[in-house]
């Protein structure tokens, strides 16, 4: 699509459980969760250790099967890595691997700390708050991108259209983050046009 949305039509919708979440992944390596429609839990991916080489891609986080209205969703990609590491690529280069990650109550993607492990985390190609469409608002309810303190060690977004969230686009935090990263060729706060 030459603005930057979608014409994906997905076929396959996870739809709930409310208080719970859709996947849990731990203690696993070269993962690909792809071409999903993810909607009406508590979290639609729980990250936590030992996870190396997962893929996320090409799936509608929190919406509906169209990619155009919320699906009630409290929170999109968690990563919670405390007593260990992740390896976690969210999305890709190409537009067969952009994920929308929009509708959720909370925040788009969200990271906490890590004080015993190495996080790897790469966000590339996305819609972080907009339809399928990339040009109209489809915000979350609080920032787009929270990389909470200590985590990810390297950490980069890119490419990523990330508008419409009540939030920040990308907020990381000021104190006792240490890691390196790169934030590139984004379009925060604009359509993909």
């Amino acid at each position: 699509n030459a603005t930057g949305g979608l014409n994906t039509a997905l076929k396959i919708e996870i739809s709930g459980p409310a208080t719970g979440s859709a996947f849990v992944v731990i203690f696993t390596s070269d993962v690909t969760v792809r071409g999903l429609v993810i909607n009406h839990c508590s979290t639609a991916f729980q990250v936590d250790i030992g996870v190396s080489n997962l893929h996320i891609e090409g799936n509608f986080i929190g919406t509906n099967p169209s990619g155009t209205q919320a699906a009630a969703t409290s929170r999109g990609i968690g990563i919670a890595t405390q007593l260990g590491g992740a390896e976690v690529f969210i999305g890709g280069a190409t537009a067969d691997k952009r994920n929308i990650i929009s509708g959720i109550s909370n925040n788009g993607i969200e990271t906490g700390g890590n004080f015993n492990g190495s996080n790897t985390l790469t966000v590339q190609g996305n819609l972080i708050g907009t339809d399928i469409s990339g040009q109209a608002a489809l915000g979350n309810g609080l920032a787009g991108m929270q990389i909470g303190t200590f985590t990810p060690t390297s950490f980069i977004a890119k490419n990523n259209v990330i508008s419409g969230n009540a939030g920040h686009g990308i907020q990381i935090p000021g104190q006792g983050t240490s890691f390196s990263g790169t934030i590139q060729g984004n379009w925060i706060g604009v359509a993909a046009d």
